[in-house]
């Protein structure tokens, strides 16, 4: 694609004439738009617009007018392959990617230990910035349920207590019960006892 742009007749043509925009036929220059590089014929014009008119005029003729060399090469599409503006480097798993980072890292260190700033490479970790990002709600998601679970923990044991306390309770009223009741029938028995004696 870079190739069939870079070949096309228009970038080729604009590759020749790098002194004039082929797109709109005017002289590529860096100056700013100034009404004063207008001609007359061209003032008298812009004074009979109304004013959306002529600022609609002045912002298109201002895009034409300043356009550079580059900005027109950039407008048609083309590539200098010599000197990229980005790279995408694709890894094809997580183990590739710490990899690929691990030689530009050592690549910037070395660069920057002989004072060649201008060749350190400058890259984003879009899929290390993604897993750092679900690692942190990951993160914070965990310790809100322990949260959960330690107050369950510590609810559930405090709960267990009083269920304890309260059956120890039952039971101890349960025996005292028992024992008063045994003996109930142990004094009833005697008086029943007593009561067949006397009768015979």
């Amino acid at each position: 694609m870079i190739e069939n742009i870079n070949d096309s007749e228009i970038v080729k043509e604009q590759k020749e004439n790098p002194e004039q925009n082929v797109l709109t036929g005017l002289e590529c220059s860096d100056e700013e738009f100034s009404m004063d590089n207008l001609s007359a014929a061209q003032k008298q014009y812009l004074s009979s617009l109304s004013a959306e008119e002529l600022t609609d005029v002045i912002s298109r003729y201002r895009e034409q007018a300043s356009s550079t060399y580059d900005s027109v090469l950039h407008d048609l599409g083309a590539v200098d392959l010599e000197s990229p503006s980005a790279i995408n480097i694709y890894a094809k798993d997580f183990e590739s990617k710490d990899e690929i980072k691990q030689i530009i890292d050592t690549y910037n260190e070395n660069q920057e230990a002989d004072g060649k700033e201008e060749n350190i490479i400058r890259y984003n970790d879009f899929v290390g910035m993604l897993m750092s990002s679900v690692t942190d709600i990951v993160d914070m998601i965990s310790y809100v349920l322990i949260g959960f679970v330690s107050i369950s923990l510590v609810v559930s044991s405090i709960m267990i207590g009083i269920i304890t306390y309260i059956s120890v309770l039952e039971r101890t009223k349960e025996k005292s019960l028992l024992e008063v009741n045994k003996r109930c029938e142990n004094s009833f028995s005697f008086v029943i006892i007593i009561g067949s004696r006397n009768e015979v």
